[in-house]
């Protein structure tokens, strides 16, 4: 039985050279232990690794990419954007009333009769959709300090309202209303008269692609591995500040188009038609600087994340009207 008398062998001499909690290695001097043998007086088994595990089945050293999923020096990003976006209030713009309507004979906005067709109430509120790509860079494996940029666009949305007589006998007057600045009193600069004038106009609230940009220095401020730090965590949270400029831009604007066939009968100056396009705008330019805190969650697949910022900078605004009326007399278009 010379492989049960080697387990004897190796029980009787070897208490002497183990350590107090038993499991310490022995120097053996007998020669039937070769250089094929362990410390701990086991032959390797052929077909089984002797060696430590490699570099890529050890968990990492620190907090480097490993430990975040998607990890790396480089990243790119791109996410849907839903932005809610508070609209205009604008001033009654077309209002409609009855021919014959006693005492409202402009459809003046706040008479007898008179309905708003555009304006006098929020244009362009809601949700509206939008990209947003983004970049940045790790300057070490730690993933501890980096730069990032991204840039967002948010599309247009506009609101349009037309409104005319279809025939010169037409029972509606159509107006443009405005403030009589002789009274104080309202009142209104007709497009659509029986008997005296037939047209219609068409008016659109239009807000224009709000543009957005970012550059930042990202810092870690706070990180937790998953349970035990093992190298694929079921759960890892990280905070990291940010710090850089931002800048921001929108546009909006109201577009009011006019046109009208005047009745012979009450043609003055020879005066056929008339149309006039008038274009009211306005831009804001934001530029400044931003700080604020990102908060990433990872859980399995699950990656949940979210931002704050707080922005002190410059904000530039721009208003402009422009014009353009054409009056046709005697067959001749005069601006």
């Amino acid at each position: 039985m010379p492989s049960l008398a080697a387990w004897v062998f190796l029980s009787v001499v070897g208490l002497p050279g183990q350590t107090a909690d038993g499991f310490g290695p022995i120097s053996m001097g007998s020669s039937i232990f070769d250089s094929s043998w362990n410390a701990y007086g086991v032959r390797p088994v052929a077909g089984f690794a002797t060696d430590a595990p490699s570099k890529d089945e050890q968990a990492p050293a620190g907090n480097g990419p490993a430990w975040f999923p998607g990890g790396g020096c480089w990243w790119i990003e791109s996410e849907f954007v839903m932005a809610w976006m508070r609209g205009a209030n604008a001033p009654p713009l077309l209002t409609a009333a009855p021919f014959g309507q006693p005492n409202n004979s402009l459809a003046a906005v706040g008479a007898p009769g008179t309905v708003v067709l555009a304006g006098g109430a929020m244009a362009n509120d809601g949700m509206r959709p939008g990209l947003r790509i983004g970049t940045g860079y790790w300057f070490n494996d730690e993933q501890t300090v980096g730069v990032q940029g991204s840039f967002l666009m948010v599309g247009t949305q506009a609101d349009t309202v037309a409104g005319g007589g279809t025939t010169a006998n037409s029972p509606l007057i159509i107006s443009r209303p405005f403030v009589d600045q002789t009274s104080g009193g309202q009142s209104g600069a007709p497009v659509n008269y029986p008997g005296a004038l037939q047209g219609g106009a068409v008016v659109s609230a239009k807000a224009g692609y709000l543009f957005g940009a970012n550059a930042e220095a990202r810092a870690s401020l706070f990180r937790w591995i998953g349970p035990e730090g093992t190298k694929s965590p079921d759960r890892s949270f990280r905070l990291d500040g940010t710090l850089g400029y931002q800048f921001v831009h929108f546009a909006d604007g109201v577009g009011i188009t006019q046109s009208s066939i005047v009745s012979p009968a009450a043609s003055f100056f020879g005066v056929e038609a008339l149309r006039s396009v008038e274009r009211f705008t306005a831009s804001n330019m934001y530029n400044g600087g931003a700080a604020g805190l990102s908060a990433d969650w990872w859980s399995g697949r699950w990656h949940l994340v979210t931002a704050g910022k707080i922005g002190l900078g410059g904000l530039y605004r721009q208003a402009s009207v422009t014009g353009d009326t054409v009056v046709t007399v005697a067959g001749s278009p005069v601006n």
